[in-house]
């Protein structure tokens, strides 16, 4: 059998792919992990001192950056995995300047917190803050990494990385809408560590889970 009709066989016997564009993926996940996170946080109940907080602009400003830096790094996973798409250098940047304020945020509420006399290595919660952190981040993670693995990334580290700083994003946000705890060390060890190590070990299972 020659080239020519082997091409011809196999291009007879192959099935169109729909094109799914980013847009409609973006949308897609934005509802999983809004609705989930609204849907967790609706059981929980919101915490205790929320009217007050709310009140707070430090407090305010971090859960924005929080949620933009959701939105950028799911939108970085999903430009990832299109190949005309992957590299944006100044989408990128705006990633790495959202992560540089939202840990801004953090380190400037443990520091006024130390200032104000407040016990900062005072962690009531512990490793339980880490597991509500999980239950928040798992549905995101799961519907990114079942949605992606679809499409032809061709850097597959990096949407392993953005998948799961997205997912973890999630979980903190829904953290923080639901616990009450003081800006003490237990912001520093289960809020910011898991979201910068569990991101790093994205990139790692990245190379395998989204690899084509």
């Amino acid at each position: 059998m020659n080239t020519e009709t082997l091409i011809t066989e196999l291009s007879a016997k192959a099935s169109a792919v729909k094109y799914l564009s980013p847009l409609r993926i973006c949308a897609e996940w934005i509802f999983v992990v809004f609705g989930s996170v609204g849907l967790i946080t609706f059981v929980h109940g919101l915490r205790a001192d929320w009217s007050e907080r709310i009140q707070e602009p430090v407090f305010v400003l971090e859960l924005l950056f929080n949620v933009a830096l959701l939105l950028r790094a799911g939108c970085a996973a999903t430009l990832s995995s299109y190949p005309d798409r992957a590299r944006i250098p100044a989408l990128n940047s705006l990633l790495l300047t959202l992560f540089a304020g939202y840990s801004f945020l953090l380190f400037y509420q443990i520091l006024s917190a130390h200032h104000s006399g407040v016990d900062i290595h005072e962690a009531p919660h512990g490793v339980e803050c880490l597991l509500c952190i999980l239950s928040f981040a798992t549905i995101p993670a799961l519907w990114m990494a079942w949605r992606l693995r679809k499409l032809a990334s061709t850097v597959p580290a990096l949407v392993g990385g953005a998948v799961v700083m997205m997912a973890m994003a999630a979980g903190c946000l829904g953290v923080r809408l639901i616990e009450t705890e003081t800006a003490g060390a237990g912001l520093f060890m289960w809020h910011y560590l898991p979201l910068v190590l569990f991101s790093v070990a994205g990139l790692v299972l990245g190379k395998k889970i989204f690899r084509w």
